[in-house]
């Protein structure tokens, strides 16, 4: 049995047909790869291809789930670039495209001469920090705290201090 067909295997044991299929030891969000046919592929379009056959050029294999790391043919389905992308404005995803309605993007900001996305991280099931806690932050930090002091403080690393006291993260736009 080759790789990816082992891969797959393993992927729909014991889960039932409406649940994500994912390659065991898929980090959380990203794709798999695999060597088929000659050429690295994504394994859910090698999924795609062994029951499908060839995914016609310019065609996305797409995810109904959201789950990129998903195999499941019930939740894939071929379109353009255009399909996906209308599919994940209207689901609210799109974390750094211009122009989505994504819960995390708030407003696209203009500062020297380049275009910074502006995010509302609170509402991102990412966030570590409140907007009440970034706003303590920016204020210490302009008052000269210490970027060791308030990292350890606030269990993030340093880098997300600075971000902070630049307005370049939890900026309320």
């Amino acid at each position: 049995m080759l790789a990816y067909e082992r891969w797959l295997t393993k992927a729909a044991e014991g889960k039932t047909s409406d649940e994500c299929w994912v390659v065991p030891g898929t980090p959380c969000g990203q794709h798999r790869t695999c060597r088929f046919n000659g050429a690295e592929e994504y394994v859910y379009r090698i999924a795609w291809t062994i029951k499908y056959g060839v995914i016609p050029e310019n065609m996305c294999v797409c995810h109904r789930c959201d789950n990129s790391g998903c195999v499941n043919l019930k939740h894939l389905f071929l379109g353009t670039q255009s399909d996906n992308i209308r599919d994940m404005v209207s689901k609210g995803r799109g974390k750094g495209v211009a122009g989505v309605g994504s819960n995390n993007i708030s407003a696209r900001k203009k500062s020297k001469n380049h275009w910074n996305i502006v995010y509302r991280e609170e509402k991102s099931h990412l966030a570590k920090l409140t907007q009440k806690q970034a706003d303590e932050i920016r204020i210490r930090r302009n008052a000269g705290e210490k970027l060791g002091i308030l990292s350890k403080e606030y269990g993030v690393v340093e880098s997300v201090i600075v971000a902070i006291a630049k307005n370049r993260r939890y900026v309320n736009a």
